[in-house]
């Protein structure tokens, strides 16, 4: 093909993909063509729409104070929460375990004896307490208390002023006289300056909230912790109480109590001492016995299980 000719063809075909509406060019242009710029935003006025700058914070700075909620004084409602609740007394290490037989007491060759059953009855109803007609043992020994009432909290609580003895077997008040401001939980209804003479078995530590009806605070919402005390009627000896111990026992139920007896101390053989030969003398030297004893008696605990 000449020159001239190969030029035409040319021109023609780019005429007639110019009149088709589009051409090379202008399909090349449709696929590369960019998408319209966004126009930039104008710059937001300074105050408005614009974060904060946060500043860091000064580790050198003084801690600010915590914001403590103030319960509201109108609110009469008595709040009391327990703190430390006491622990179940430990009886003493039981040396020896029987099985006391009802039906055998001060028969020959028995030992069940009139004596030994007054003790073991005695311990049980110290031990012991009445719940919904069942015998259950007490987790402590309760104590006396002389009470005088200085205001009603309710459902039988009271906030109280007492006084009470400590022969030394309490662990948790010192020994002697102690007295003391303390929240009682009473069977019987009262009026505040009533003094009362109660057996009461203690509870724990509990935390107090109320408004108070006494000066110094009064019409104010303290909180106070106080140690508390549920009054607990020991069992009567009466006949009642000994009917239903006797109808227990029949039925087969584990009844049993912890007694304290004096014992000759097996280390020293009761008579509070070891011998040494000293050389040279006549006399033997006394050394104090290993066991710690109280001259040469030792209290230990005889467990005693009540059988029909």
């Amino acid at each position: 093909m000449s020159r001239p000719l190969a030029v035409a063809c040319l021109a023609g075909l780019l005429c007639a993909e110019a009149s088709a509406g589009g051409g090379l060019f202008g399909r090349r242009l449709r696929v590369v063509e960019e998408p319209a710029r966004a126009q930039p935003a104008a710059p937001a006025e300074e105050g408005k729409g614009k974060p904060a700058r946060e500043e860091p914070e000064d580790p050198f700075a003084p801690a600010k104070p915590r914001e403590e909620k103030e319960e509201p004084a109108e609110d009469g409602q008595v709040r009391i929460r327990p703190i430390e609740l006491a622990k179940a007394e430990k009886d003493l290490p039981v040396d020896t375990r029987m099985d006391f037989r009802l039906s055998r007491i001060d028969k020959p060759l028995s030992t069940e004896t009139s004596a030994l059953f007054r003790e073991a009855w005695k311990a049980f109803r110290e031990q012991h307490a009445r719940v919904d007609g069942a015998f259950e043992r007490l987790p402590g020994a309760p104590i006396a208390l002389s009470l005088t009432l200085r205001q009603d909290l309710g459902e039988g609580r009271w906030l109280a002023d007492a006084a009470w003895d400590n022969p030394g077997a309490l662990a948790w008040c010192r020994q002697g006289s102690n007295s003391a401001q303390v929240i009682a939980v009473l069977d019987a209804a009262g009026r505040p300056g009533e003094r009362r003479e109660v057996t009461a078995l203690r509870i724990g530590l509990v935390e107090a909230s109320f408004v108070a009806a006494i000066p110094p605070a009064e019409g104010r919402r303290v909180r106070l912790r106080r140690q508390a005390f549920v009054e607990t009627a020991p069992l009567a000896d009466d006949d009642p109480t000994r009917q239903a111990f006797q109808v227990a026992v029949t039925a087969g139920k584990p009844l049993r109590t912890v007694l304290t007896q004096e014992r000759d101390c097996r280390s020293c053989g009761g008579v509070g001492y070891l011998r040494r030969k000293v050389p040279g003398k006549i006399q033997d030297a006394r050394d104090p016995c290993p066991g710690a004893c109280d001259r040469g008696k030792r209290e230990v605990g005889l467990e005693v299980t009540f059988r029909p």
